[in-house]
């Protein structure tokens, strides 16, 4: 749209446009959303994966075609913010009356952040008055978010009657059976959990959650005063759907919707009441990373954004550098009582195999996407985000002044990072099993979960290029997550080789002196014992994965993903499985 015509003329077309394009994304969000079922029915393995990162990416790509067209109908008035004011009110009128008002006012506010993006100015989202308003403004139909069993006792019967709710088109395997198993365990976990197997009710979210190769009802049982939380995970093998396992306690739950795992999909038209559903049964679980667990992820950052504030104002709390070893590629701080920590990237790296910030970006944004198997954070991408300079503590603002200037702007009264990441704290892994607060059996099975870590991410195909210690962390559940990520490459790129023997002259140095390696050659018997695990813990790191230090292991798992073989992986231990 030309300049020259009328303010009016320019608001609306822009207006016009931006809603176009905030229906096209939604739209395309549910659809893709709405197929899991049959995929999950169908045993479309390969087809999930790919849905997966198209939904995770669906966002960016909507925003990156909708930026170039507001560009083209601003013009020079692009950073009008009168005339941003006017598309605002032109483009939320018609979405006063939808359920989903406030998932396009995000939509509006994530354009302009772009178009503000490269001047550098923070533009914050707002309300504009539209939570107040919101409201279940579905038919009845859609509002029916939970099923209701109102009984006193878990039998078999009433689980084969959850199970047939859910119509899946394909049949249940020894449903009766399974029933009965099901029945037996959660009755078990109630007398541990509450001395007793009466109940109240069982209510169950009306769709099932879908994530890789399983299927999740979600439900909760009401014993007053407590609501229990209750999972039924499903898988599909030829056979037919079989049920694999119930979770019943806020532990495995927690795991189950964890940010080191990648997003459900589950139709959720009603998402505010599902969300607080998922609240219920999981209250330890942070707000942001439940919304973003069934795909909400920018109501996720601005969630976050939101908590990360009132702690500011609430607490008096300074940022400053986070416990550990500091980064050579990432600048990263927290707060004292925040679970969170934020990283920036150096613009420079004395790392021998940084190769950019570019390039660290491109890694982080592949982990986003990937399925992260319970063993890589989540990371929450944000720009041009603005802090008051009096939350900081000068060694950190030093530090970030020094080490990232083009990432970060210091004025004499505020902070703002162009480019910055959040993830979930956990505790650093060489911090942890030198830690003397903590027994050694719990530092010893720590440095177990350490070799399972590397293992699981082999089988999803990633070699993780540094596997030192202080790149992993553990969860405060006792699990062993990897949360750096600049290295990260693609295992079936590498060669796994035996060491050969020395030549006579060189029987005496060190395999450094003489080895001949090329750029994606590794010898796992050398290169891997600098793992660095602590001596104490050495012994029972080996007596689990002494495999890890021999080529045979790694050639074996390479084998596996070229064949295109899809691994299993699940969000609980092999004895909540019922038939374990």
């Amino acid at each position: 749209m030309p300049e020259a015509g009328s303010t009016t003329d320019i608001s609306c077309s822009a207006a016009q446009r931006l809603r176009q394009a905030c229906d096209e994304y939604y739209g395309t969000f549910q659809e893709i959303t709405r197929r899991a079922q049959h995929r999950f029915e169908r045993r479309e393995w390969k087809q999930v994966i790919e849905d997966a990162e198209e939904r995770i990416g669906l966002y960016h790509d909507h925003l990156s075609l909708i930026e170039e067209d507001i560009r083209s109908i601003l013009g020079g008035r692009l950073h009008d913010h009168a005339l941003w004011n006017e598309i605002k009110e032109a483009f939320c009128a018609p979405y006063l009356n939808l359920y989903h008002a406030d998932l396009a006012r995000i939509f509006f506010y994530s354009v302009m952040r772009r178009v503000f993006l490269d001047t550098g100015e923070s533009v914050e989202y707002s309300d504009d008055g539209i939570g107040s308003q919101l409201g279940s403004r579905l038919d009845g139909e859609e509002q029916k978010v939970v099923r209701i069993y109102r009984r006193t006792i878990v039998s078999p019967e009433l689980i084969s009657k959850i199970l047939k709710d859910f119509s899946f088109d394909v049949p249940f395997e020894n449903l009766d059976t399974q029933s009965v198993l099901a029945s037996e365990r959660i009755n078990e976990d109630l007398r541990k959990m509450t001395g007793g197997d009466t109940i109240e009710a069982i209510e169950m979210l009306s769709q099932p959650f879908f994530r890789n190769k399983a299927a999740y009802l979600i439900g909760r049982i009401r014993k007053e005063p407590l609501v229990l939380p209750l999972v039924i995970a499903l898988l599909n093998p030829s056979t037919g759907i079989s049920l694999d396992a119930v979770l019943s306690n806020e532990e495995d739950v927690s795991n189950v919707f964890t940010s080191a795992r990648s997003n459900f999909h589950v139709e959720a038209s009603a998402y505010r009441e599902v969300f607080e559903f998922l609240r219920s049964i999981a209250p330890s679980r942070a707000t942001p990373y439940l919304y973003s667990a069934i795909g909400f992820i920018h109501p996720a950052k601005l969630e976050l954004v939101k908590e990360l504030r009132q702690h500011l104002e609430a607490s008096g709390e300074h940022f400053g550098p986070a416990p550990g070893v500091p980064g050579t590629v990432m600048i990263t701080f927290s707060l004292p009582t925040f679970r969170y920590v934020f990283k920036v990237i150096r613009d420079i790296s004395s790392k021998p195999t940084f190769a950019g910030p570019q390039h660290v970006k491109q890694q982080y944004w592949r982990v986003h996407r990937m399925d992260r198997v319970g063993r890589m954070l989540d990371i929450m991408t944000f720009h041009n985000l603005r802090f008051s300079r009096d939350h900081f503590v000068p060694e950190l603002l030093d530090t970030l002044a020094q080490g990232a200037p083009s990432n970060v702007d210091i004025t004499q009264g505020q902070v703002v990072f162009r480019h910055l990441y959040a993830e979930r704290e956990v505790f650093p892994l060489d911090v942890f099993l030198r830690d003397d607060s903590f027994s050694v059996p719990v530092r010893s099975q720590a440095a177990i979960d350490y070799g399972r870590a590397i293992k699981d991410l082999a089988a999803t195909g990633i070699f993780v290029g540094d596997y030192m210690p202080k790149n992993f962390g553990v969860t405060r559940y006792g699990r062993v997550v990897l949360y750096d990520y600049d290295d990260l490459d693609d295992l079936t790129r590498w060669n796994f080789r035996h060491l050969p023997d020395p030549p006579e002259w060189a029987e005496c140095q060190a395999y450094d002196d003489w080895l001949s390696k090329g750029p994606y050659d590794m010898f796992p018997e050398h290169d891997l014992r600098l793992f660095c695990v602590p001596a104490g813990f050495q012994k029972s790191f080996l007596e689990h994965h002494e495999d890890i230090l021999t080529p045979d292991y790694w050639n074996g798992i390479k084998a596996e993903l070229l064949a295109g073989n899809i691994p299993e992986f699940y969000p609980y231990t092999l004895a909540k499985r019922l038939e374990s």
